[in-house]
């Protein structure tokens, strides 16, 4: 979230995969100053899922980590595999 927020792709590609990365960078470059952690990130379908608000806009975006402790997924750990945006509210 903090490389995206600050439009430093090169980062953001060192914590996500080539297709999570495009579509954060497609939706806003950068992505904005500021997005909280919305409660508490939950464990589902082999991956942790952490949602973060945009308080100025309502927005939300939910990503998903790969987590070797999560069903032992091929992708390095904690690496961000999903990212799924919801309007404002």
């Amino acid at each position: 979230m903090r490389a995206w927020g600050r439009g430093d792709r090169a980062a953001a590609e060192q914590y996500a995969t080539g297709e999570v990365v495009s579509t954060l960078f497609g939706r806003a470059d950068p992505g904005g100053p500021r997005w909280d952690l919305v409660g508490r990130c939950d464990t589902a379908m082999r991956r942790i899922y952490c949602t973060y608000r945009d308080p100025a806009t309502g927005e939300k975006v939910t990503l998903g980590l790969a987590s070797a402790e999560v069903g032992g997924d091929p992708l390095p750990p904690r690496v961000v595999a999903e990212v799924f945006f919801a309007g404002s509210g």
